[in-house]
């Protein structure tokens, strides 16, 4: 347990340092306002207010679900965070990453919730993760991009950690009964789970109406898992209805964010193409490992996670294959498959584990073969990573300070600062090599104090202008 808490403490610390050295970023500083009709891409008002509440937090998020997007599960987290300020923010978010990981491994573990795991296990979870995440460097550091994927996800785990429980021992239900406050918790928080990404729940939904369908012929359904079922459901259908979802979507035709046709399906089908040859080795383990699991046949308790193993998979691939009819596909919108790709080899892994001692003994060998390689990559990669975040957290608090002193001393000025280290600004290309395209890159300003994000950072810090170097 010692060193159990050990890896924790250590994966918390990283995570809490990149986010202490990340600054907000674009998005942050216009979801820390009230949210107006129409603001994302135009300048806020001078009349503009902070978030400084739960209520405001309430009246935006019902503004911004008619004229921007559903996504009121992640927005009510950011701005709330954004309220509280980015040192909470940092500490929680570093908490969140561990508790990913945690449900990461209590998955691959059959759904029992227990911290009598190898240390090891958890390192393997978080250097897979590390190793595949490229492009990924912002989901655990950018507050607004954080709650959007990194929160949501956990909070989907944990919805479908009942049901993976519920799958391998339906006497086992650990702390959710099957009575009338146990369905109205679980329906509440399916809403909850279903109301967060749009690529996700709907193939979430297919697979657990397959598996309720079985429990129903089986004649083990339970009526809690319903209830569930329905939240989520419902969740999910709240989230796509969003009247800001078309709204969005034609501010960015219109704006020529989002060009619509072929180049659409190109442009997306390219950051598909990227994604697989990324994950390319990892998607080869567990799509190879099925097809010889499935060859020769397993034992009962094998096979129960075996499909599970598959049904993770292909939500890995259902929801990136969804995305290509998405107006606005990026890296990011493929986080949640990472995550089922690496439970479902974590799955395997732990199948592997129970073979025949020869299979075994060649299994350890190659996989020490790969761990070594994989160890000092993950090694020199955060050292790097760790380096350029302190080099980007040293030019934040200049930009800062000079912030500060306009607004001691206001000139009427326009502030001229620079948002990123030299580093980024001359080779980004080096950087994102160094740390294994975990390289996070500040966009908020411009060279024009007039762009409408040069505008709403300058309210945020009331001065009257600035602009990039």
């Amino acid at each position: 347990m010692k060193k159990n808490a050990a890896v924790l403490v250590g994966i918390f610390c990283l995570i809490w340092y990149f986010n202490w050295c990340t600054p907000l970023i674009c998005d942050d500083y216009v979801y820390s306002f009230i949210w107006q009709d129409k603001i994302m891409g135009i300048a806020l008002p001078e009349t503009a207010e902070k978030i400084s509440g739960i209520t405001d937090i309430i009246y935006s998020q019902w503004q911004h679900y008619f004229s921007w997007g559903g996504r009121t599960v992640a927005h009510s987290l950011a701005q709330f965070f954004l309220w509280q300020g980015k040192d909470l923010f940092n500490i929680f978010n570093a908490a969140c990453f561990v508790l990913l990981l945690l449900e990461m491994q209590w998955l691959i573990d059959r759904g029992r919730i227990h911290f009598r795991f190898f240390p090891s296990d958890i390192l393997w979870i978080f250097g897979v993760f590390w190793i595949f995440s490229v492009y990924l460097g912002d989901i655990f550091t950018w507050l607004t991009l954080s709650c959007n994927y990194l929160w949501t996800t956990v909070i989907l785990l944990s919805f479908l950690l009942v049901y993976v429980r519920f799958y391998f021992n339906l006497e086992d239900i650990f702390f959710v009964r099957n009575t009338t406050a146990g369905k109205i918790l679980l329906f509440l928080f399916g809403v909850l789970a279903g109301w967060t990404n749009e690529n996700v729940p709907c193939f979430v939904i297919l697979f657990l109406g397959v598996y309720l369908m079985q429990c129903h012929k089986q004649k083990k359904l339970v009526s809690i898992l319903l209830f569930g079922f329905a939240g989520f459901t419902l969740g999910y259908l709240l989230l796509m209805s969003s009247p800001g979802n078309y709204v969005r979507y034609l501010r960015q035709v219109q704006d020529g964010i989002v060009v619509p046709g072929v180049s659409l399906v190109e442009s997306n089908f390219s950051v598909l193409a990227s994604i697989f040859v990324i994950r390319f080795l990892l998607l080869f383990y567990v799509s190879n490992n099925l097809y010889v699991f499935f060859r020769k046949g397993l034992q009962d308790l094998d096979k129960k996670a075996y499909y599970l193993a598959l049904s993770f998979f292909l939500l890995n691939i259902f929801s990136l294959v969804f995305m290509l009819i998405s107006p606005y596909f990026r890296h990011r919108s493929g986080f949640p498959a990472l995550i089922f790709l690496i439970i479902s080899a974590g799955i395997i892994r732990k199948i592997k584990r129970e073979e025949n001692p020869q299979v075994k003994r060649l299994n350890e060998i190659i996989e020490y073969v790969f761990r070594v390689a994989g160890i000092i990559y993950v090694f020199m990669t955060i050292a790097a990573s760790i380096y350029v975040w302190q080099l980007q957290y040293q030019q934040t608090k200049i930009m800062l300070s000079r912030i500060e002193d306009e607004k001691q001393n206001p000139s009427e000025k326009v502030l001229v600062v620079r948002e990123r280290p030299d580093l980024l600004e001359k080779d980004i290309g080096f950087a994102f090599v160094i740390t294994g395209g975990h390289v996070i890159y500040p966009y908020s300003l411009t060279p024009d104090e007039k762009s409408w994000i040069n505008r709403d950072v300058a309210l945020y810090y009331g001065i009257t202008a600035l602009r990039a170097e």
